[in-house]
Parts: C-alpha cells; structure tokens; sequence
C-alpha cells in the first residue's frame, strides 16, 4: 500500500504534511526519513543511528515498546500528527514507568 493510500489512524496527518518549512532553519531541518522516503524536519523525527526515521516509521519498524525505551530527549520531539493518538498515549503511559 502506497504512503498516499496508507489509511491513517486516529490523530495522524499524511506525511507530506509534516515537514513544515516556515523559516531557513526549516530548511536546513529537512531530512529524508530512512524507512519511507518521505520528507521530514530532524527536530521531529527520532535520530536513530546513521538515519532518521518518523516517529510512526520507528513504531513501524521496531515496534512501540522500543519506542518507549529510547531517551526521552529523542522522544519529546515527536508530534501527535506524526505519532498519532494511541501511540502517543502509549509513549506517556509507558515512558513514564522508565527512570
């Protein structure tokens, strides 16, 4: 299924609406996620070895308990439009339970 035909869940917005590109530092932000292809700004994406990934790409990939173990500094930066309802409550609920 096709990124435009993917259906999404509750509180996600398409992928070619997250990149927002209000000012140059927006620009030099803009990265290419390692899993989909798609575009992306680095603040709001996970930093995850030599890539970046989307938030929902990481899930996807990895899996949502794997997403809660990662630091915190990587995980604050993730949007609810990227994430979506559940598996941002699912980070909350479940990050918190970690020192």
């Amino acid at each position: 299924m096709s990124h435009s035909q993917e259906k999404l869940k509750r509180g996600q917005v398409p992928f070619a609406e997250l990149p927002r590109v209000d000012s140059v530092k927006d620009v030099r932000a803009l990265c290419v996620c390692g899993s989909c292809g798609g575009l992306g700004n680095s603040d709001s994406m996970i930093d995850h070895g030599k890539q970046w990934l989307h938030g929902r790409c990481f899930v996807s990939r990895y899996g949502k308990a794997q997403l809660c173990h990662l630091p915190k500094t990587k995980t604050d930066r993730l949007t609810l439009g990227d994430l979506g309802v559940e598996i941002m409550k699912y980070l909350i609920d479940h990050q918190s339970r970690w020192p």
